[in-house]
């Protein structure tokens, strides 16, 4: 959990932008973040009465993060393809991670709207995020469409993904 203030904290789980948001929130509300990092955990002991903002993200493009984040910090190799990736990943829904302390956020925000979010409950013009995941040190070249050209993969995703497509209201590719 990432304490804003007084009123607010936010939780983004991995691969929703996590230290963008938190990192810019923090610098436009004067957090000093020089001894701390912005977390994934949902710490209800350090919450008191604050309002929970959780980030949630499109469970596709959240996939997609997740093959070339593993890859940038090397947990698979550079190699691995996103074929061998969306067949056999093992990752949670975020919903299933967090079900437990869902009952607690007070509003979920998806990482598409976020300019509109943070300017709607802060007040705060935050530089544009344009929805897409850019780095420079992995990139495959694998547009979304072409990643998802493949029905099987659609098909895996919305099985694995259910409980997050259901909950924060993603639409189903297929």
């Amino acid at each position: 959990m990432n304490i804003l203030n007084d009123e607010f904290a936010i939780v983004s789980p991995i691969r929703c932008g996590t230290r963008w948001i938190v990192g810019l929130l923090w610098d436009y509300l004067g957090v000093d973040w020089s001894k701390k990092s912005p977390t994934h955990s949902f710490d209800l002991d350090i919450m008191e009465d604050r309002k929970v903002i959780f980030i949630v993200r499109n469970p596709y493009k959240r996939l997609r993060s997740i093959f070339r984040w593993e890859k940038d910090i090397g947990t698979i190799p550079l190699d691995y393809s996103w074929d061998d990736f969306v067949l056999n990943n093992a990752y949670s829904p975020i919903y299933d991670s967090y079900e437990d302390k869902l009952s607690k956020v007070h509003k979920f925000v998806k990482l598409e709207n976020i300019n509109k979010e943070v300017k709607n409950i802060f007040n705060i013009d935050l530089p544009t995020y344009n929805n897409e995941y850019f780095d420079n040190h992995v990139d495959d070249g694998i547009t979304f469409e072409k990643a998802y050209s493949n029905p099987e993969y659609v098909k895996r995703v919305n099985k694995q993904f259910k409980n997050d497509f259901i909950h924060f209201q993603y639409e189903m590719l297929i």
